[in-house]
């Protein structure tokens, strides 16, 4: 089965050395985590160079890769003794003051290693938050210090040196409450195509699993219409196509897009993108269970994205398929739109059978190139025109 849409188509602490950049980043992000270290500092107060801690399975102090405190893991840990610092960001999600706490810090061991936390919106001003204590998960507040911009960044920064491992270890920052990190969704799907390949007909997802659910659960930012994680599976050779409406996906100044697959799935998809939703061009495989982010550049793609194509490449899973949630643009990367779209339907109005009235499918029951919510001839539920039985003689011409 095929749906077709025509067209929418200042760290403020002052530090005597310079502090070294690492470009580690989780190579599936996970929502609610931090996703990468923009920033580590060895203050030379552990027992060998930094970074050192445990990757898990072995006791520390032995080097150890910045990305052992990125996502959910918590086999492994970071050490940071007295004075040095690690810089974490959300890149996918952003924290933001809300009811109850919004940061969490956890720590490994028995000693009673301490780090003073602080936050930043932007990685060059810190707000200091608290103190995050040892061998447990601390939690922090945003109001409790009047904190209202929108956290991307946070900086752990050791206050002691005890323990086996000297220093506070830290095993991941977690976000308890967020906001996905984008001002542009998909708005509209154009295209959704049903391989056959699951267990009943499509569109269906969840939750509960395997069930139908209308297309438009994977448009807009979270909550959907079904809850938090209603989902599209999309099992092998299904494929839906979303398109942008009030902006385009640009090649911005780093990772251009997400596309979010529900946690626990385990199925991969194939990514495409397209300037006008005809020619798609493949920009990478999207793994299970979370966010991958792509970067239009790898690809040399310079045209603005109207359209993306998400085509499942497997079956696995209680809902077979790519269990699709949702597609987001980062901020850095929006462009203007490329086209009116008077009524708002995400068909642009040089392609749209009823500018005024919208009508996403474009459904024109006679063929006459109008619309049936605006074309009189046609009468009944979803027509403009009266139950009279009458043709209009203008469109027998048509």
């Amino acid at each position: 089965m095929k749906i077709t849409n025509s067209k929418v188509l200042s760290w403020q602490v002052t530090i005597a050395s310079v502090a070294t950049l690492f470009a580690a980043t989780a190579a599936h992000a996970e929502l609610g985590y931090a996703d990468a270290v923009t920033e580590f500092f060895d203050s030379g107060a552990g027992p060998i160079p930094g970074p050192y801690g445990s990757p898990g399975g072995v006791s520390g102090p032995v080097p150890v890769d910045l990305d052992v405190i990125l996502g959910s893991d918590t086999t492994g840990y970071l050490s940071l003794p007295t004075g040095s610092f690690v810089t974490v960001e959300f890149v996918d999600e952003v924290i933001e003051d809300a009811p109850g706490d919004d940061l969490i810090i956890d720590e490994r061991g028995s000693g009673a290693e301490d780090a003073d936390i602080f936050v930043s919106s932007d990685g060059v001003d810190f707000t200091f938050i608290g103190v995050a204590s040892g061998n447990t998960a601390s939690e922090f507040d945003l109001a409790d210090i009047g904190y209202t911009d929108t956290v991307r960044f946070v900086r752990i920064v050791g206050l002691d040196a005890g323990g086996s491992s000297p220093g506070f270890d830290l095993e991941r920052v977690r976000a308890p409450q967020f906001v996905f990190n984008s001002e542009l969704f998909a708005e509209v799907v154009l295209e959704f195509f049903d391989s056959g390949a699951g267990p009943i007909d499509g569109p269906y997802g969840g939750p509960p699993t395997a069930n139908p659910v209308p297309l438009d659960v994977v448009l807009g930012a979270e909550p959907g219409p079904l809850g938090f994680n209603d989902y599209l599976s999309l099992p092998t050779g299904s494929y839906v196509t979303v398109g942008f409406v009030t902006g385009t996906m640009i090649d911005g100044p780093g990772i251009d897009v997400f596309v979010n697959e529900a946690v626990g799935a385990g199925e991969d998809a194939e990514i495409a993108v397209s300037a006008d939703g005809v020619t798609f061009t493949t920009l990478g495989v999207a793994g299970p269970g979370g966010i991958t982010s792509f970067d239009l550049a790898d690809i040399g793609f310079t045209e603005p994205v109207t359209a993306m194509r998400i085509t499942g490449l497997d079956a696995g899973g209680s809902s077979p398929g790519f269990d699709l949630i949702g597609v987001g643009v980062y901020p850095g990367s929006i462009g203007p739109p490329v086209a009116a779209d008077t009524d708002g339907d995400g068909v642009f109005d040089d392609l749209d059978n009823c500018i005024l009235d919208a009508n996403a499918l474009q459904v024109d029951a006679d063929g006459d190139g109008i619309g049936n919510v605006c074309d009189g001839d046609i009468a009944g539920p979803g027509g403009a025109g009266d139950d009279d039985c009458m043709i209009n003689f203008f469109d027998l011409g048509q």
